[in-house]
């Protein structure tokens, strides 16, 4: 296993277990023999056409390269990512992207599940792990992410959590034959 004790998200990110229904779930950092997993995820995401800005299949070559850079981003204290695993099979995904220069305050923020484990609760999870993390890197002030305005269950469990509504793209995302707007939120760590 690859260990950067200077990493803040290995400080932050922490490996653990809970039960969320009747499964036990593990979170934990990704790792370089996670790629063939983390594909499968994402393209299980393509497959149904999820609302995720991915429109077409990875190769696992293109997994393995971005992997790689999300690790190197890791070390670098640029990118905080937690995956959750059941079964031994990643199920999904949370990572904190920081902006870079005059936006390096801001942290971007993405999350995947995949079907079968929607509505269990597991998306609050790690919507709870990111924040907190984000919490204690004292350099993110703002946590960003983008979501379709068709996604009323993401943007009401956005809402839940206190991410404000900043601005809308209209048309935006190219989706099912037309487009969806994309409503941007922000979630302000300075009023905590």
């Amino acid at each position: 296993r690859e260990y950067c004790p200077d990493c803040m998200c290995r400080k932050f990110c922490k490996t653990m277990r809970v039960r969320i229904n009747d499964k036990i779930i593990l979170f934990r950092n990704p790792e370089a023999r996670d790629a063939e997993q983390l594909l499968t995820l994402i393209n299980s995401l393509v497959d149904e056409n999820a609302q995720i800005l991915a429109n077409r299949k990875y190769t696992l070559k293109e997994e393995k390269d971005w992997l790689n850079d999300m690790l190197k981003g890791i070390k670098k204290n640029e990118t905080h990512v937690i995956v959750a695993e059941h079964n031994d099979e990643i199920i999904g995904s949370v990572s904190i992207s920081k902006g870079v220069f005059r936006q390096s305050h801001i942290g971007n923020l993405g999350v995947s599940v995949k079907r079968g484990y929607r509505g269990i609760g597991l998306g609050r999870k790690l919507m709870e792990m990111s924040i907190d993390i984000a919490k204690r890197d004292k350099k993110i002030k703002i946590i960003r992410l983008d979501v379709f305005k068709t996604n009323k269950i993401a943007t009401s469990l956005y809402k839940k959590f206190g991410f404000k509504k900043i601005a809308v793209l209209p048309k935006s995302i190219s989706w099912k034959n037309g487009y969806d707007d994309a409503i941007i939120m922000d979630y302000d760590l300075k009023r905590i």
